[in-house]
């Protein structure tokens, strides 16, 4: 009980008690079912931090839910695990040190064979993945913590439970559903009491298999016209869905750097496909889309014949692209990651239809040709919607 106490403090250094906080204000992975086994009883991974440390640092960075604290702002669970890391020695110029973790860790591994070679591949993949866009995914508030000490923290843990060792995993039915729900990019994950055993998926099917590639940098170079100008392609989404999904999903404060991947796709995608029932358990429901599509882009009298070949053809492009369904990295404590398949789908819709717009509505001139252009080499069709980077 003493080591299940232990291990629940390493994991809350990432999570937020949503029992205190409140549900989730979406949910379309169903990440709040409950299930019937905890993550310790699944797989006994060794606790990686001092004791003393995690004690420390929660005493110092006590949890509070949102809006109770005096200036009306939750604690972040960041501030937790960039503490402890700290106090391993893991944390130089605010970023992971590999080798700071690594000795600190030394006598945890020594102990535990079946997992040192496991460690050792976590932390080395996992210091990549959480310093590769520190200069990007800080808060614009000043006081707020490192995200990259939570990042680390969430995908060293989260590789060590998806490859748990044979030796030191239970083999159930609960404990294979508790692994499929990280997979889809839960954030967390309650047993039968509602009790808050509760881990951070992040990255943890995808180590082999990376995200959608990040845009080049040459798709952020200014351009002369827009792709409206060239050609106007209806919206495919229902206005009132959009600004109700627009509403629901502020966007983040800071965009990913040209050739820097995103850990996640664009939250307001799937809130509009999930709305119109065209995601649906983390896949795609063509006959749905098709349905939503057929009075907005379907109804239009240039790209109607357009609509269902297309929706076809992406949904296959996308469904059977594994990058898409790598388990997205979310860029906030209080929801799960959002889905790469449905941004993936619309741009691929809005590609479609812009490389195959027809000639009543195409715009022809070199700088069109120029975005056809862009497009082909793998730029992304949002790119195309404003001249030069968008802000």
């Amino acid at each position: 009980m003493d080591r299940f106490v232990v291990l629940l403090g390493a994991i809350l250094l990432v999570v937020t008690l949503e029992q205190v906080s409140g549900h989730l204000r979406h949910d379309p992975l169903g990440c709040q079912n409950g299930t019937k086994a905890t993550v310790d009883e699944c797989c006994t991974i060794p606790v990686l931090a001092d004791k003393a440390i995690l004690e420390k640092c929660k005493s110092e960075h006590p949890f509070m839910p949102p809006n109770k604290d005096t200036k009306g702002k939750g604690s972040h669970p960041g501030c937790i695990a960039e503490c402890v890391l700290k106090g391993m020695g893991a944390m130089k110029n605010d970023l992971v040190d590999a080798a700071g973790f690594n000795k600190a860790i030394q006598p945890v591994v020594k102990a535990n064979p079946d997992f040192a070679k496991l460690i050792e591949d976590a932390v080395k993949t996992c210091e990549k993945r959480s310093n590769i866009d520190v200069g990007f995914s800080k808060s614009p508030d000043n006081t707020a913590s490192n995200s990259v000490a939570k990042v680390f923290v969430n995908c060293v843990y989260g590789t060590l439970f998806q490859q748990c060792p044979s030796k030191a995993w239970t083999k159930k039915d609960e404990c294979t559903l508790l692994k499929e729900k990280i997979k889809m990019g839960c954030p967390n994950l309650h047993n039968r009491n509602m009790l808050p055993v509760v881990f951070v998926a992040l990255s943890i099917v995808g180590m082999a298999i990376s995200q959608p590639p990040a845009p080049d940098a040459s798709c952020f170079q200014p351009t002369t016209v827009t792709a409206d100008d060239c050609c106007k392609i209806p919206k495919p989404i229902d206005s009132t869905v959009m600004d109700k999904c627009k509403a629901d999903n502020p966007k983040p404060g800071q965009m990913s750097a040209p050739g820097v991947p995103r850990t996640e796709g664009c939250c307001i995608a799937q809130c509009a496909m999930v709305e119109t029932g065209g995601f649906v358990n983390n896949a795609l429901n063509t006959d749905a889309i098709k349905k939503s599509i057929a009075s907005t882009l379907g109804a239009d009298a240039n790209f109607g014949s357009l609509v269902n070949g297309a929706v076809d053809s992406c949904a296959r492009q996308i469904q059977n692209d594994p990058a898409y369904s790598v388990a997205p990295i979310s860029s906030s404590p209080d929801r799960a990651g959002c889905s790469f398949i449905p941004q993936g789908f619309i741009n691929c819709l809005y590609t479609t239809m812009f490389k195959s717009c027809p000639a009543s509505v195409w715009t022809e001139s070199s700088d069109c040709q120029a975005l056809k252009t862009k497009l082909d080499g793998g730029c992304p069709f949002f790119l195309l919607m404003g001249r030069g980077p968008r802000q």
